[in-house]
């Protein structure tokens, strides 16, 4: 298939002809409700929509949500686990087969912690004044002083 561009709430797909489609760390910056109408038209019967995403009670648990300030706070765009499970049960053409919780073992430098925050590796860090992210990635970098950071990630 050729690549598109396109609005995730505005496929161009053709109904019923894919067999898997997935979002990757990325409904929570869509209309979540409009994504799931749209991604359920061009899945043929059987097929998969796999999303991807974190909760925000994983998010609070993240390296960012523990140590950087206002990181969990700031992020208001995630879904909790009883939206996709509300969302998704009323969906005519969609069926909740489960949900897994995969769990990544991270190691890094604070200097490469540093550059993340620097080039917005996280769209959260955005939410922020300048002055304020500056001020809170000092306060990060004297939580997590270490030569290697270690931490587990949930999504």
């Amino acid at each position: 298939m050729p690549a598109a561009q396109c609005v995730a709430e505005a496929l161009p797909l053709r109904p019923r002809t894919l067999d898997f489609l997935t979002c990757f760390n990325a409904i929570h910056h869509l209309d979540a409700e409009a994504f799931l109408d749209e991604a359920a038209s061009p899945l043929r019967p059987g097929g998969w929509l796999f999303i991807y995403t974190r909760t925000p009670e994983q998010n609070v648990r993240t390296i960012w949500g523990r140590h950087f300030p206002g990181f969990a706070e700031r992020e208001t765009r995630l879904l909790p686990v009883t939206w996709y499970q509300e969302v998704i049960g009323r969906h005519p053409a969609l069926r909740l087969h489960g949900l897994q919780v995969f769990s990544h073992r991270r190691a890094s430098t604070p200097e490469d912690l540093s550059n993340q925050v620097a080039l917005s590796h996280y769209s959260t860090f955005s939410f922020y004044e300048p002055a304020v992210l500056k001020a809170s990635l000092e306060e990060f970098l004297q939580r997590v002083r270490s030569p290697v950071v270690r931490w587990a990630d949930e999504n």
